[in-house]
């Protein structure tokens, strides 16, 4: 007997060096116009992004648009255009959550899509206990985590969750635009969640 697995996509995970995290923190001081009315979601203040001479692009996002396609494949490659085009950061934003705000399920436009985490001020494990998650899921409440809903073969949903708490600052996923993912909301902390997202499209 041989158990087989069907292919099928991921994402992509890593963590960012010390110089690219201060190149972010120097984006975020030199932020842009707010951008909240233009996204999805209940979060306090969102203000888009410029990548100076496209740096973070050339050396962060090239890599990890080339690392998706070995690992599994072009995604580019499925969008139905005429021609070769080169892809391209349509789209980055700084975002500043506070306690109860809180991102639904939603996807990106674009072919992929990337989350990094600059700074998280809760521990899951403080903010699983809260009153409100208790008794959630026998114990497996998402209180303040990320989380990726897709469904498998059968049709049913699955999830990916990361937990939230000061390990996962500087952590950069990229993943397909289309893949769903939600933010739920975090509790009993005054303090300011920041998170950066983008999109990667082809440029026609």
């Amino acid at each position: 007997m041989k158990a087989f697995t069907f292919p099928n996509l991921g994402i992509i995970e890593s963590n960012l060096s010390e110089e690219q995290i201060d190149y972010l923190k120097e984006c975020i001081k030199d932020k842009g116009y707010p951008c909240k009315d233009a996204l999805v979601g209940n979060i306090h203040n969102s203000y888009w992004l410029r990548d100076k001479n496209d740096w973070f692009f050339n050396n962060v996002i090239g890599l990890n648009i080339k690392a998706y396609e070995e690992s599994f494949c072009n995604l580019g490659s499925l969008v139905p255009v005429t021609g070769v085009h080169n892809y391209v950061m349509s789209s980055w934003w700084v975002n500043y959550q506070k306690k109860h705000e809180f991102n639904p399920s939603h996807d990106h436009g674009g072919v992929y899509s990337f989350v990094i985490w600059i700074n998280i001020p809760t521990d899951f494990r403080e903010q699983h206990n809260v009153s409100i998650a208790r008794g959630i899921n026998s114990g497996g409440a998402t209180v303040s985590d990320f989380e990726f809903t897709y469904s498998n073969i059968l049709g049913q949903p699955m999830s990916y969750v990361y937990n939230m708490d000061k390990s996962v600052e500087g952590k950069m996923v990229f993943f397909p635009s289309f893949l769903r993912h939600c933010v739920y909301p975090f509790f009993e902390c005054d303090e300011t969640r920041v998170s950066i997202s983008g999109n990667i499209s082809l440029h026609t």
